[in-house]
C-alpha cells in the first residue's frame, strides 16, 4: 500500500514473476511495466486488468470494437491500446485519473 506509480519497464523481462497484486493506491502504470513476465504471458486475450488499472489489450483486437472500461478504473496504462487498429470507441469512466504515455498510439 502507498505505491502510486509503477514506472515504465519496471518488471519487464522478469520471466519468473507469476503473481501480480497491485494495490488500489496505484493510479499510474507506465508502458511495458509487466511485458515479458510469466504473469502477463499467462493472462487470457482481451483487456487485462491489474487492480484498478486497465493494463493492456492482449492479442489482436477485432474490427469495430467498442469497449466500456469497468467503473472504478483509476488508470489506463501506458501503451494499453497501442496499435489496436480495431478500436472504434471506448467509454472511460469518471474514476480514471491518469492515462499513461502512448495509451492510444497508432490506434487508427
Amino acid at each position: 500500500e502507498g505505491v502510486t506509480t509503477i514506472e515504465h519497464s519496471a518488471f519487464q523481462g522478469c520471466m519468473s514473476l507469476s503473481t501480480v497484486v497491485v494495490p488500489n493506491s496505484v493510479t499510474l502504470i507506465e508502458y511495458r511495466a509487466f511485458t515479458d513476465t510469466k504473469w502477463l504471458n499467462n493472462q487470457p486475450g482481451g483487456l487485462v486488468y491489474t487492480g484498478k488499472v486497465a493494463l493492456k489489450y492482449k492479442g489482436t483486437m477485432p474490427e469495430n470494437t467498442s469497449l466500456i472500461l469497468e467503473e472504478g478504473t483509476k488508470c489506463i496504462a501506458g501503451a494499453a491500446f497501442q496499435e489496436c487498429h480495431g478500436l472504434a470507441s471506448i467509454t472511460i469512466p469518471s474514476s480514471v485519473v491518469n492515462i499513461g504515455t502512448a495509451a492510444f498510439e497508432y490506434c487508427i
